[in-house]
């Protein structure tokens, strides 16, 4: 959190829930690795993930710039490459990257800005970072005359990282969302029918993923009892009887 956010702000919130959704998989992965190494050695490990550890990893500019450079970054500026970052346009906002000076030298041309190239200001992801209060009026002046698929269409072209920055409404419009068939529609008998956010990566043994609601609690109660671990309808109406286990009949 120390990262996300404003300069003058405390840290905020990121995306909620990444640590607990970051680290199922990177345990899944850790239980394929040793499932690998089992079937190459014939023995089992232990797989330890820890939430911390997987937010770490995925903190390495941090690590980096303080073990190499004895930097500390901070929320809110970039200190080494810039512009960075959501840019407003007409209808919202776009995400720019620019992290070497070929980039910017394409977003210079694109903006017909020739100057900004070699201006002792701008000729280095250090100094535009520095120089921010002078660089951000100019190429917010540029992208307010913009759309967002215009502004993406044109930095694209120029091969300046850009794309749009998405609300959940244009995430259900996205037609590469569709294309990639990202949302698929659960029917609850519950509660109706709903889309959610299929579970990546795309497996070509597997093209279509089950689309079934999640179980009631005790659904499979009885199943498990009896064809896993072989109880009779008695042995396991007694369970039930006691409070044991619960099902639904």
């Amino acid at each position: 959190m120390h990262l996300v956010g404003f300069e003058d702000k405390p840290p905020s919130w990121t995306i909620y829930g990444m640590a607990d959704i970051y680290s199922g998989m990177v345990t899944a992965f850790g239980i394929m690795q040793a499932l690998f190494m089992r079937t190459r050695t014939g023995e089992g490990q232990l797989v330890d993930s820890a939430m911390y550890d997987n937010m770490l990893s995925l903190n390495e500019a941090m690590i980096a710039l303080h073990s190499v450079a004895g930097q500390s970054p901070h929320r809110g500026r970039p200190r080494n490459a810039y512009p960075r970052g959501a840019y407003k346009v007409r209808d919202g906002y776009v995400a720019v990257n620019v992290p070497d000076e070929r980039i910017w030298r394409r977003w210079c041309e694109t903006m017909n800005r020739l100057d900004l190239i070699d201006d002792a200001r701008t000729n280095s992801g250090t100094m535009r970072a520095q120089n921010r209060d002078f660089l951000d009026p100019i190429i917010d002046e540029w992208l307010a005359g913009l759309t967002r698929h215009e502004a993406v269409e044109r930095l694209n072209d120029a091969g300046v990282p850009t794309g749009p920055v998405h609300t959940a409404e244009d995430v259900f419009a996205c037609p590469q969302v569709e294309a990639r068939g990202m949302l698929i529609e659960i029917h609850d008998p519950d509660v109706g029918d709903y889309r959610f956010a299929r579970t990546p990566p795309h497996l070509s043994a597997a093209p279509e993923l089950p689309s079934k609601p999640s179980p009631d609690l005790g659904q499979h109660t009885r199943s498990i009892l009896s064809d896993f671990l072989g109880y009779d309808a008695q042995q396991i109406d007694e369970l039930v009887a006691e409070g044991v286990v619960g099902v639904v009949d």
